[in-house]
């Protein structure tokens, strides 16, 4: 049984303010982007199998390098289940965490990410509506939320 490893092409990835981009990049980008990095072991059947079904099944339901597939709507809705699902700590999947230790996420991680991706879930809300009051107020706060010399009480 052949493996298919090809990443697709990326034709937009997710617009997210750099920390919250550097954290979807460590933790999700393998298996929800076209960016996946193919270890040793994902050529090595049994395993290369569950790999690649892994890697499809998740690229159908997210895909962070093909953002532009997406309306804003649906941009807005993948974006909060994805805030859901981390803040319940559904996501990273427990078993995909010994292998790839850098995409577990500790705290203060794991309550900025959630908060961030809600801040880009509202920006994709706004643009749904472009004659929404809350773009300039949104830009705005994205600028002032993810400063990177502002400190986070998490």
């Amino acid at each position: 049984m052949t493996v298919d490893r090809r990443n697709p092409p990326i034709t937009k990835t997710v617009n997210a303010p750099a920390d919250v981009m550097a954290i979807l990049r460590r933790s999700y980008f393998d298996c929800h982007a076209n960016e996946t990095h193919w270890p040793w072991y994902s050529y090595v059947a049994p395993m290369s199998w569950l790999f690649a079904d892994d890697v499809k099944e998740c690229r159908e339901e997210l895909k962070f390098s093909q953002w532009d597939a997406y309306s804003p709507q649906r941009q807005a809705h993948k974006i909060e289940e994805c805030a859901e699902k981390v803040s319940a700590g559904e996501i990273p999947l427990c078993f995909y965490l010994p292998l790839h230790l850098g995409a577990v996420l500790h705290k203060p991680t794991s309550t900025r990410l959630p908060r961030g991706l809600r801040t880009i879930r509202e920006l994709a809300s706004a643009m749904a509506d472009a004659e929404s009051p809350l773009w300039p107020e949104l830009s705005c706060s994205i600028q002032n939320q993810f400063n990177p010399h502002r400190a986070y009480a998490d």
